[in-house]
């Protein structure tokens, strides 16, 4: 629904060792993409993940960022673009999803082939006591970064965990 700079069937650019991305004479830090999420929600019926408490929020994505292996800057980004929507809440159940099953609702196509593609994205909903589910401890892969590196990180806000009926 909204992409930045303009996506036009595609982004041409170029990548510098530094990460920045320059385009059309002008230099970025990032590629932004919005998009519906009908597709993504629907796809999600896994019980992995955790329910967080506001005041262990900042600390929990921290230290869950750092595991998966983003850099400061990184985790810096998608800590205040998403802390302050998930803080108005007392509690959040929180799952990622990674590489493939980003895939599955957003393909990605970049030439070169790059080494490494590391794609990640947060499913997070409000919760309280009594509507919380009981998650399994999710584990995070690590970031590889050897050579032309690919990050990719997103998130949506869901109504509710949809969960498989093997589920309890």
């Amino acid at each position: 629904s909204f992409t930045y700079p303009a996506y036009n069937n595609g982004w041409t650019f170029t990548a510098n060792p530094t990460g920045e991305i320059e385009m059309n004479d002008k230099k970025y830090n990032y590629l932004f993409w919005e998009g519906s999420d009908a597709k993504f929600i629907a796809s999600q019926n896994e019980i992995d993940g955790i329910t967080v408490n506001a005041d262990t929020l900042l600390n929990f994505l921290e230290n869950g960022l750092a595991t998966m292996g983003f850099n400061s800057k990184e985790a810096q980004d998608f800590i205040t673009f998403w802390y302050p929507q998930m803080i108005k809440n007392e509690m959040n159940n929180i799952r990622f999803i990674f590489n493939d099953e980003c895939n599955a609702f957003a393909r990605i196509n970049v030439s070169p082939k790059p080494e490494n593609i590391y794609r990640m994205s947060m499913i997070w909903n409000q919760c309280t006591v009594e509507n919380t589910q009981k998650l399994n401890l999710q584990k995070f892969p690590v970031i590889k970064r050897s050579g032309l590196t690919i990050i990719e990180w997103g998130g949506v806000e869901i109504d509710e965990f949809e969960f498989s009926s093997s589920s309890k």
